[in-house]
């Protein structure tokens, strides 16, 4: 296996558990996007609020997926109803920048709240006291152990008092998962604009977008197969004139 420098940064920003969590995000992200959808759908509402939810639901998959991990933590910025997971130090938050794929996640306001400024200025929750009680992690290669093992031993604790935020940053809408990027945040600055740290990565969705393409219809009503809403690939359309 070749291991990616972007690999490597997972690892020194989560720990052990740093490139599971990056293989996992973009299935997390697809599956939230299809059951979002499909709640909208069968809401029969015109508006689509329900779909709206799913930053928040963005929040809740992130705890559910990651909140269990060595070294994981919850905190409430100041200001907000969500709770942000923390794995080694670090603070994973999602961000729904856009609806659609024209723009770029460069080009939105990211403080458009309290709450989010909270992110780089509140204190961060102690830390959990780690104990590695021999827990297999078929992930890891032998490399992925020899970065481990060259880290220093407070790194987690630097990271949470430099208040250390991953951003995921997404596009999307019930048309599709437009865009999926993640990155560590150097700084905000004064319009409220995101710029990227040393570690950034558009994350992998397949050749193209992931959108809702039609519905499988079930046989009759006594029969057939429940219906479901089919999701595959589709090649991003050209913007060239």
């Amino acid at each position: 296996m070749v291991k990616s420098d972007e690999r490597t940064r997972c690892l020194e920003l989560f720990g052990a558990d740093g490139p599971l969590i990056r293989d996992q995000i973009p299935d997390l992200f697809a599956n939230l996007h299809a059951r979002m959808a499909d709640a909208q759908e069968v809401s029969g509402q015109i508006s689509r609020g329900v779909y709206g939810q799913i930053w928040r639901g963005a929040f809740e998959e992130l705890q559910k997926a990651f909140g269990h991990l060595q070294g994981a933590t919850m905190f409430t910025p100041q200001g907000a109803n969500y709770r942000v997971v923390m794995v080694n130090g670090v603070a994973i938050f999602a961000w729904r920048y856009s609806l659609g794929h024209a723009s770029s996640a460069d080009t939105a306001r990211f403080a458009t709240s309290g709450a989010r400024l909270a992110l780089f200025e509140q204190t961060r929750p102690e830390l959990p006291q780690q104990f590695d009680f021999g827990i297999e992690r078929s992930h890891l290669i032998d490399e992925d152990v020899e970065i481990l093992n060259s880290r220093a031993a407070n790194l987690a604790q630097v990271l949470a008092d430099a208040k250390s935020t991953v951003v995921i940053a997404y596009a999307s809408s019930v048309d599709g998962l437009h865009s999926l990027e993640w990155g560590l945040v150097s700084h905000i600055d004064k319009r409220g604009y995101l710029h990227w740290g040393d570690f950034h990565e558009k994350l992998n969705m397949g050749e193209g977008e992931l959108v809702v393409v039609g519905i499988h219809e079930p046989g009759d009503f006594a029969s057939g197969e429940v219906p479901s809403r089919v999701v595959k690939l589709r090649e991003t359309e050209s913007c060239d004139a």
